[in-house]
């Protein structure tokens, strides 16, 4: 049983992915829904395989500028470097290596168009990049984050709980399958557990 002082469900509060991320009505530029923050902005991307596969790059260079595409801010890419010795101190920084990178398509819309999410798990953070093919490349929409301490460690997947592309429930099927995207932040520290859970479409593109 999830205990909760927010859940966003589609029957009572629709968020959707569009121009920028909007609800009912428009969301700033950054909105904090419960546990989970929601950044509207549109970022140029190449194709979104190529950003996973330079997520995945041994080149601190090329997977810090991978990480700022997916919209994670400076201070979240790095991770201090302590010292071995006693007492300990701070000899530098390092980029920040995801410990697990998904990438889904999906039709998140009401036209034909499948969007990319790119999820990432760095340590207790999660991260779910929303993309649309824009012109002559990609561009992303939104980025959507976590920081989803309270799921790891435990027996299932952190990442697949946090993010996960599931059946519209209006889908017909005398129609193309229709999918909105569904985002679980948790929170705690009180000895109270919590997750928000979003659901989140694209309307117009």
């Amino acid at each position: 049983m999830i205990h909760g002082t927010k859940s966003f469900m589609l029957a009572s509060m629709l968020l959707l992915l569009s121009s920028p991320l909007c609800a009912q009505s428009p969301l700033k530029d950054t909105d904090d829904t419960g546990e989970l923050t929601v950044t509207n902005s549109r970022v140029s991307w190449p194709r979104p395989e190529e950003v996973l596969a330079d997520l995945r790059s041994a080149n601190d260079d090329t997977r810090l500028h991978a990480m700022y595409l997916i919209g994670v801010s400076d201070k979240e890419a790095h991770r201090n470097v302590w010292a071995q010795t006693s007492p300990t101190k701070i000899l530098g920084q390092k980029v920040v290596t995801p410990d697990q990178i998904q990438l889904k398509y999906a039709v998140l819309g009401t036209d034909e168009t499948k969007a990319a999410v790119l999820a990432v798990q760095a340590e207790q953070m999660m991260y779910a990049a929303v993309a649309l093919p824009y012109k002559n490349g990609w561009e992303r929409i939104a980025l959507l984050n976590c920081w989803c301490k309270y799921e790891l460690g435990t027996s299932h997947d952190a990442l697949d709980d946090f993010v996960q592309v599931v059946p519209a429930p209006d889908s017909r099927p005398d129609t193309a399958a229709r999918y909105e995207l569904v985002l679980r932040a948790s929170g705690g520290g009180s000895g109270i557990y919590v997750q928000d859970e979003g659901h989140y479409r694209i309307l117009g593109g």
